[in-house]
């Protein structure tokens, strides 16, 4: 019984032991949770975890497609297309790998959510993507949104350009870039051909 008349002082404007506190209970009273991010270390960890079920994935797919190669009863036209497979399985791996050494060796920082971030030779998007800037040969581009405008972003000879859909803009260098897609609130849709625009 006691502890029902404690759990029900402190409700409706009343105070424990009765006493009525400065203002009526309401939200203020109660005691909110926070949820505590990822530390550093974790999310490296978590990182490191994804890539290794990856490595783990494309294992197991080339054992498979090893042992349809090697089966007799696989028919030739079969085996020709998993050495293909097979070929692209073992770049995907080797990718994998070297993206997991140099997630390794990142220094353990807090990742900073909504932000464009260049490291290297390489841009980092606030959605974990990272992709180096494509340069005027290539055929594709970085393709990031700003309102109601679409650019295409790649090196044009050494300085970034930014093709849009309704103007176009050039940058001395990409921390310039940097700076203009983080200020524009520019949301990272992906990689595409530099030369179509979806409007």
């Amino acid at each position: 019984m006691i502890k029902l008349k404690k759990i029900l002082e402190g409700t409706c404007g009343y105070g424990e032991n009765g006493e009525l506190g400065e203002e009526p209970a309401g939200p203020h009273l109660i005691k909110k949770k926070k949820i505590k991010e990822f530390d550093a270390k974790m999310q490296k960890n978590h990182f490191l975890n994804l890539i290794k079920q990856e490595i783990e994935s494309l294992k197991g797919q080339i054992a498979y497609a090893k042992d349809k190669v090697r089966y007799k009863g696989t028919p030739d036209w079969e085996k020709k297309e998993f050495k293909g497979v097979l070929k692209d399985l073992f770049k995907k791996l080797k990718d994998s790998e070297k993206h997991y050494k140099r997630v390794q060796k990142l220094k353990e920082e807090k990742l900073t959510e909504g932000k464009f971030q260049m490291k290297g030779k390489y841009l980092y998007m606030p959605s974990g993507e990272v992709s180096s800037i494509p340069t005027h040969r290539d055929r594709d581009a970085i393709v990031v949104g700003i309102k109601y405008n679409q650019f295409k972003i790649y090196m044009d000879g050494t300085k970034p350009y930014a093709y849009g859909s309704r103007y176009d803009k050039r940058f001395n260098n990409t921390k310039d870039l940097v700076k203009w897609l983080n200020d524009s609130k520019a949301k990272y849709i992906g990689i595409d051909n530099k030369w179509n625009f979806k409007i």
